[in-house]
């Protein structure tokens, strides 16, 4: 079971997620499986349950499903088709019902009907109870919800899917991430190291088997989706540290080292995936 943690700041939101897949048979761990998807370089999500659906890897199917829903200026009628996808495609898994448990969570900038932009996150689940905890079993339909983030305390607000941290892992996650915003020399940079500390510490300090120290960081600054437009694929969008203008994505491995690695992106009615960057001599 994987974590995803959904940021939010005043002026940029981010997303991390690792990468470790877990057998729901024998707990054996397969190290590196993406588990993002940055849409139109506006919303970036990320997920936590069956590694497969429809006997695609599940990063794969959630970027074509989305890929398929056209146009995407509502982001509601967005998650109710999605909603009935994975309804569906969960139906046709032959595995019991606890192990159909999926959550996804997606974050970005959404008009908050007066025409201002706000952080918020979007979940799909079938599994979550109202607390965010998991349940048991699946339920047999999935649900959404979009939830702004009505105040940010302190400058920063931080939601999580997945494995359950417990309550003073996530408070001192938060509390840490706040010291930063609350240097004045702060930059987004340092909230990206911020988060790869959190997440590499949960999984090799603080016992968290199923979360893996290798994953990815995404950042979406407010005026990247301004520059975008409602609707329209956010063609710039850059790997390598934040820009105050553009998404980007940072991969770091187990180490805690850097690599020019992308998520799955969805660009307007188009999936790229296995995106991988370096230097030549």
């Amino acid at each position: 079971m994987t974590l995803i943690m959904a940021v939010a700041t005043e002026k940029t939101v981010f997303q991390v997620s690792d990468r470790r897949i877990t057998s729901f048979a024998d707990q054996s761990i397969r190290p590196d499986q993406n588990k993002s998807v940055l849409v139109d370089g506006e919303v970036a999500f990320g997920f936590s349950g069956p590694s497969l659906v429809c006997g695609e890897p599940t990063a794969e199917w959630l970027a074509k499903a989305i890929a398929n829903i056209q146009p995407r200026e509502d982001w509601n009628a967005v998650c109710q088709a999605l909603q009935e996808s994975l309804t569906l495609a969960t139906s046709r898994m032959n595995m019991p019902w606890p192990n159909r448990r999926m959550a996804i969570q997606g974050i970005g900038w959404f008009n908050n009907g007066t025409g201002a932009l706000r952080p918020a996150t979007l979940t799909i689940e079938n599994a979550l109870n109202d607390s965010g905890e998991w349940l048991a079993d699946a339920r047999s339909r999935f649900r959404y919800y979009l939830l702004p983030f009505l105040e940010l305390r302190q400058g920063l607000e931080v939601r999580s899917i997945g494995a359950a941290i417990r309550p003073e892992e996530k408070s001192e996650v938060v509390t840490a991430l706040r010291e930063l915003i609350g240097n004045s020399n702060t930059h987004d940079l340092d909230i990206v190291s911020g988060l790869v500390r959190a997440m590499q510490w949960l999984s090799l300090e603080r016992g968290h088997s199923t979360v893996g120290a290798s994953g990815y960081v995404m950042a979406i600054p407010r005026p990247s989706v301004g520059a975008a437009g409602s609707g329209r694929a956010h063609r710039i969008i850059m790997a390598g540290s934040p820009e105050p203008s553009a998404p980007t994505f940072l991969y770091f491995n187990e180490s805690g080292e850097i690599e020019l690695r992308g998520p799955h992106f969805v660009l307007g009615d188009a999936v790229l995936s296995d995106f991988k960057g370096g230097y030549t001599v």
